[in-house]
């Protein structure tokens, strides 16, 4: 059975975005909870940094920011494909549509709006074969 699993972006991009709140417990049938702390200024950062999932599995990000941001795949060549996980950028405090992985590999995203380092940390997402 697939499972709904939650990115947050966090981020102090704009200099008058304050201490963000905990996130709320999304993912009551795993019994965990994620947690997070604002980002240094002029940062982009995603919880979980590392996403293990399964093939079929739904992930969301939440914009707890009130920029906009884009999760875009970070290619092998250093280029980003924005559209890859999601048409259009997660408007502030908003959340994206889900996306469901069809294959079992390792998919490093970034945001596209904010790509350039130190702007920027990268986000991992590993998804495994359905057993």
């Amino acid at each position: 059975m697939p499972f709904q699993m939650q990115i947050n972006i966090n981020s102090v991009v704009s200099p008058d975005t304050a201490k963000l709140p905990p996130a709320q417990d999304v993912w009551a049938s795993l019994e965990r909870q994620l947690r997070f702390n604002a980002s240094p200024p002029n940062r982009v950062s995603f919880e979980p940094s590392l996403l293990a999932v399964n093939v079929g599995d739904q992930i969301f990000w939440t914009n707890n920011d009130s920029q906009p941001h884009w999760p875009g795949l970070k290619n092998e060549d250093g280029s980003i494909d924005d559209t890859f996980f999601m048409p259009y950028q997660i408007a502030g405090d908003d959340t994206s549509p889900t996306f469901s992985p069809g294959v079992a590999e390792t998919l490093v995203y970034v945001c596209s709006i904010h790509r350039d380092p130190p702007c920027s940390e990268a986000g991992t997402i590993k998804v495994s074969p359905l057993a």
